[in-house]
């Protein structure tokens, strides 16, 4: 079951403190603030906001599966060109925050850059 956004941004809050790494890299990146309309990162000017969080936390439930090229460019899921290294880390949150929910899938040498996909949560 999808998250509603409160309830995302909650988990994303318990991440505090905490080092998230992105997908392809495993870089590390600690969460050093989260306030009710964004992420801090600690040494990172840029900083992923709550609405385009949700907005990749949506699609992803809508089309099962993100990939870090999906964030790239006139293309992207939020509509515009975004920084990478902004969707590398919302990604790297996302997967941190609700690892339940989903699973990395390495996209490296096909795609060029790795994402998530959905857990099959079915309980046949």
């Amino acid at each position: 079951r999808m998250l509603s956004e409160k309830d995302l941004w909650q988990r994303i809050r318990r991440l505090l403190g905490q080092t998230v790494y992105t997908l392809d890299r495993r870089r590390p990146n600690r969460v050093a603030r989260v306030t009710d309309e964004e992420i801090e990162i600690e040494g990172r000017v840029t900083k992923p906001t709550r609405g385009d969080v949700a907005e990749v936390y949506r699609q992803l439930w809508q089309k099962g599966e993100i990939t870090g090229a999906e964030l790239l460019g006139e293309g992207s899921v939020l509509g515009n060109a975004f920084s990478n290294k902004v969707g590398r880390i919302i990604l790297a949150v996302l997967a941190a925050a609700v690892p339940d929910e989903m699973e990395i899938v390495d996209r490296r040498g096909l795609h060029g850059l790795s994402g998530v996909k959905l857990k099959d949560l079915s309980t046949d």
